[in-house]
């Protein structure tokens, strides 16, 4: 189901979630529930099913926290982010990817910190005065994480994002480079939902 999402397959991805979690109930398999119902609720938003997907990762976080699941807290909580930067939630997206950030720092969650550190790029990149730090920043530094973890997915999200951001500064050249390594990465990956995007932020650059 991660591949999916990450994939940008959100139907696919939000299908596969509910049976997930209906195994999950039928099963009483409580310690999976948090983690599977984050990243569906994250799917959900991507498909547009904005307040279900909400509601979900809002009730992932709450179990997480009353069952004292640490481990991958940081990932969970970046998820969570996303969806509520999907729904249009700003202030909420960027006080979640902050919480993420600081608890996957403290317990040494390194890969998942890249993650939260890529949706604040995303939350700086919008709205430059929520953040101390700019969009920039924190792109680059989930980018380095990624490469040194061999997270190529994260790694083609930064550039896209980098590429994004380097295209309303007016910055073409730049813009052009970090979305033809995005767009090759996308297609290597098979990753055509971000594939397609990608592709019409290289036709906006003429």
């Amino acid at each position: 189901m991660t591949g999916t999402a990450r994939r940008g397959d959100a139907s696919q991805a939000v299908a596969v979630g509910v049976q997930g979690l209906d195994l999950c109930n039928t099963y009483d398999m409580t310690f999976l529930w948090p983690r599977l119902a984050c990243l569906n609720g994250y799917a959900m938003a991507l498909a547009g099913r904005h307040e279900e997907g909400i509601a979900l990762v809002a009730g992932a976080l709450q179990a997480s926290e009353s069952m004292r699941l640490s481990q991958e807290e940081t990932l969970r909580r970046a998820q969570a982010s996303e969806a509520h930067l999907l729904a249009g939630r700003i202030q909420e997206a960027r006080d979640v990817a902050l919480g993420a950030l600081m608890i996957g720092e403290q317990h040494g969650q390194h890969g998942s910190v890249a993650c939260a550190h890529r949706v604040l790029g995303d939350i700086a990149r919008l709205h430059p005065s929520l953040l101390s730090n700019s969009s920039e920043h924190h792109y680059r530094e989930a980018l380095r994480r990624a490469d040194e973890r061999g997270m190529r997915p994260l790694a083609a999200q930064c550039h896209f994002g980098l590429g994004k951001l380097n295209r309303g500064m007016g910055a073409r050249e730049q813009a052009r480079e970090h979305l033809t390594i995005a767009t090759a990465m996308y297609r290597e990956m098979g990753m055509a939902y971000w594939l397609e995007q990608a592709t019409t932020e290289v036709r906006q650059l003429g």
